[in-house]
């Protein structure tokens, strides 16, 4: 989705492992990243990068807990209900808040920073790329026919 996103406005999406970034950046095989504020930190970008903007709409990252279902029953009652317990919607608001705190102390570090630029962008601005990436999303979402997961992610 990131790829056609980028596409769609213009560039040519170059897809790698995260940990190939900051390589590609410091070399100038790429001249930027659609990735989470986390990503910063977690890769060390801010050693290659000085440029951020911040607020398109480019989508939402998402992280799984998986387990495989005949492991999960081969355990104890006691062990899934603590598993039961500490799982679920209540682990994932958890990771989310987690997730925010960091993308919000990234971007102040960055934003303390004299040698960044942090470009916020405006209300128009942000229209702008969501005239483009709103129907393109729902395409991509129908051709995939992902609505339930699309549902899922937004609590609909």
């Amino acid at each position: 989705m990131p790829g056609a996103l980028v596409e769609a406005f213009g560039a040519t999406p170059v897809q790698m492992p995260a940990g190939e970034m900051y390589n590609a950046l410091q070399t100038g095989l790429i001249d930027g990243i659609v990735t989470g504020a986390s990503a910063v930190n977690d890769f060390k970008l801010d050693e290659v990068a000085n440029s951020y903007s911040v607020g398109a709409p480019l989508g939402h990252i998402m992280f799984y807990l998986v387990m495989n279902e005949a492991r999960y029953e081969g355990l104890s009652q006691e062990q899934r209900a603590i598993l039961d317990k500490h799982t679920g919607r209540g682990l994932s608001q958890k990771g989310e808040e987690g997730w925010n705190a960091l993308a919000e102390r990234t971007l102040l570090a960055l934003r303390d920073n004299p040698d960044n630029t942090v470009i916020d962008l405006t209300e128009e601005e942000v229209a702008a790329f969501t005239e483009i990436a709103d129907p393109l999303r729902e395409k991509l979402i129908e051709d995939m026919g992902a609505e339930d997961v699309l549902a899922a992610m937004t609590g609909n």
